[in-house]
């Protein structure tokens, strides 16, 4: 016979292993909650914004497009966004329903309006392609829309919706109009995209204000990969909605590079940018990013195009410009000095080198009354043109009273939106007598 021996457990010891035993039920009854926290079904009937299911950000609820009854079903859910944010929209379900359209899905504000709309393909079951378009909105409520038809394969079929916000600086539609433009302060970057509802094109607009005189630096990078032909349209606007400039941008541009280079120039004030983009192009619900930065200096002020508004240009003062104005074809600036007395002027006039041995540009000199003084077309790698050495000695002999240069460019010429540097002054160190 075998004896067993037993060893007395005492009391604390006990007391521990069963706070152990608990504190595991606990955390695994936790778990449990939780995983059952993060999923959801959709409860019938959810076919309004008024009965739509709440669904928190970043839960996946499951649904079906079925109903009794009906050829049609809508099912709504209602989503709070903490913040102003882009939103990924997830649908998924199952395999093998074709190609062609399966569901439709719209985000719609608070108010109802349309934000967003897409028709889902059968074989977009694994929800990348929705997932990656640009969607973004501002905090607060929206709601996302699945619409199924019984004529198609996905009638009855269970499909799983997930909407996640990732917070940023982003633009919030409808910002569509200078009335309804995001405020865009100066060196900040918004992420935003051409798309919005079921419309064939996109503009957004951005309110600026540039706190003086300068030149204007604009950058929109987009992905890569979206071609050679134009991608976007990019439009600089004055306060009363005038056009400044006006941009295409082709796909192969994405990194920036070439419209930061554009010398634009802008008055002290408020302007707006807009970004266009239209549906049948591939930057069509691509992410995008808008940065726009102001150097101070001594500018032209477009519209300096005549004698009427040309920019004031004291003697010894450099100011820097660029022939570019608008979808125009050409642009004349205008600069008005006052000369004292009748006098030999020095005109210094630069711009960069290697462009070309084509005109670059036509430099004119009128007297008060408007007529013509002297003309001169400077080649762009013409010897001293570049430097301003070859129109420097030439002999210009003008009348007291207010004289006008101007100068002359057209799109067609490299010289087209490269900065140039023009100052005029008196032949010898001192002002003529009067």
């Amino acid at each position: 016979m075998r004896i067993q021996t037993f060893t007395a457990v005492r009391p604390r010891a006990v007391a521990m292993m069963l706070s152990a035993v608990l504190l595991t039920v606990f955390l695994v009854t936790l778990g449990t909650q939780s995983a059952h926290a993060a999923t959801m079904t959709e409860s019938e009937s959810n076919g309004s914004t008024a009965s739509a299911d709440v669904v928190p950000v970043g839960t996946t609820i499951t649904g079906s497009t079925s109903v009794a009854n009906s050829s049609s079903d809508s099912d709504y859910y209602a989503v709070n966004v903490p913040s102003d944010s882009r939103l990924g929209v997830n649908l998924r379900f199952p395999t093998g329903l074709g190609a062609d359209t399966a569901y439709n899905l719209t985000v719609y504000t608070s108010g109802g309006k349309v934000l967003y709309d897409f028709d889902i393909a059968g074989d977009q079951n694994d929800g990348t392609w929705l997932s990656s378009q640009a969607t973004f909105t501002p905090k607060g409520l929206l709601y996302v829309r699945v619409q199924g038809y019984s004529g198609r394969p996905s009638w009855g079929k269970a499909y799983q919706l997930t909407v996640k916000a990732t917070p940023g600086i982003v633009e919030t539609e409808f910002n569509d109009s200078t009335a309804t433009a995001d405020a865009l302060p100066l060196g900040t970057t918004v992420t935003a995209s051409t798309l919005l509802g079921s419309t064939s094109a996109d503009g957004d607009y951005y309110a600026i204000n540039v706190p003086s005189d300068g030149r204007l630096g604009i950058n929109l990078r987009f992905p890569s990969g979206l071609g050679a032909d134009t991608a976007y349209n990019v439009t600089v606007y004055t306060s009363a909605g005038k056009v400044l400039y006006d941009y295409q941008i082709a796909g192969d541009q994405n990194d920036g590079a070439w419209l930061n280079s554009q010398a634009t120039f802008t008055p002290k004030g408020l302007l707006y940018v807009r970004v266009q983009g239209y549906s049948s192009r591939p930057s069509w619900g691509k992410a995008y990013q808008l940065t726009v930065k102001a150097t101070p200096g001594i500018v032209e002020t477009e519209f300096n195009d005549s004698t009427a508004t040309a920019d004031t240009l004291p003697l010894g003062t450099t100011v820097t410009a660029s022939t570019l104005l608008g979808s125009s074809s050409s642009d004349s600036d205008y600069y008005a000095i006052n000369v004292a007395a009748a006098t030999n002027l020095v005109i210094n006039f630069t711009f960069p080198a290697g462009l070309g041995s084509e005109k670059a540009y036509e430099v004119k000199v009128y007297s008060p009354a408007g007529s013509a003084l002297y003309s001169y077309t400077l080649i762009g790698n013409g010897a001293g043109a570049a430097n301003g050495t070859w129109l420097r000695g030439q002999t210009i002999t003008v009348p007291k009273g207010r004289i006008f240069i101007r100068v002359l460019g057209y799109s067609s010429r490299p010289s087209w939106g490269q900065a140039y540097t023009l100052s005029a002054s008196y032949a010898w160190a001192a002002a003529p007598p009067t």
